[in-house]
């Protein structure tokens, strides 16, 4: 890991945005994790847009350079959180929510799920406009469930996807494949910038005695790229690989 730099509490204005954002390297990669709260209340939906404008607008770290950057100058931006968007029903339209969620109709559900109106709506700055989502709604509410039961919501709050998870990517730098990973030099310089690249080329995959010997077989990584699409991850990749270089 280099480069890493953190921000706590982000003030605006009279009220409290809680968020915690971290933004790190690892290996040729830049990180930023952001998680927040945002302002709660079905009827605050104007407050939780404002929340998530402040955080763009004002959250930037400090490079080695001195350099300002801004959340989205990363490689992979993680923006997860306690979002608290609800779904537009009234408290008296309880047991029709309910009745959805029991037979399993969240399409219907997500149609009035205030997040997605707003990052579907037409105005330039919405909230989440440049962000995608990690997966569907393609299960139960998680809001606000009942303290110690399994199932059952507060009768005190219409249900909804209130904690959520969203990705903003660019084409991901090398990562190496795990064949690759076994070349790699254990120097500590070998992942500084340029490191991985160096170390590689010295200590190319396949290289061993006669392993390539007259085969012509090529060397070129077969991941130049990265995506979070469904079915991939380089979250999990990159970890695994940071697990067993310090390991070692």
């Amino acid at each position: 890991l280099s480069d890493f730099f953190c921000c706590f509490s982000l003030i605006v204005a009279a009220y409290y945005v809680q968020q915690v954002a971290f933004r790190f390297k690892l290996f040729e990669c830049t990180f930023v994790m952001v998680n927040s709260h945002f302002t709660a209340g079905r009827e605050k939906l104007s407050r939780r847009n404002r929340d998530y404008a402040d955080i763009v607008k004002n959250v930037c770290f400090m490079d080695t350079a001195y350099c300002p950057r801004t959340i989205f100058d990363s490689d992979v931006l993680l923006f997860m959180g306690d979002f608290n968007y609800r779904l537009e029903y009234e408290l008296e339209e309880f047991k029709t929510v309910q009745n959805l969620i029991s037979t399993g109709q969240y399409g219907k559900l997500v149609e009035r799920d205030q997040l997605r109106m707003t990052r579907e709506s037409s105005n330039p700055r919405r909230a989440f406009k440049y962000l995608s989502e990690t997966g569907p709604l393609n299960f139960a509410p998680t809001y606000k469930r009942v303290p110690g039961k399994f199932e059952g919501y507060s009768h005190k709050r219409i249900p909804g996807w209130t904690d959520r998870i969203f990705y903003y990517e660019t084409s991901v730098p090398l990562l190496p494949t795990r064949q690759e990973f076994k070349h790699i030099s254990r120097t500590p310089t070998a992942f500084g910038r340029g490191g991985l690249a160096n170390s590689m080329a010295k200590n190319p995959p396949g290289s061993d005695s006669s392993a390539t010997a007259g085969t012509g077989a090529s060397t070129t990584p077969k991941n130049p790229t990265l995506s979070l699409g469904v079915g991939t991850s380089p979250i999990h990749e990159v970890s695994d690989m940071y697990v067993r270089l310090t390991s070692e």
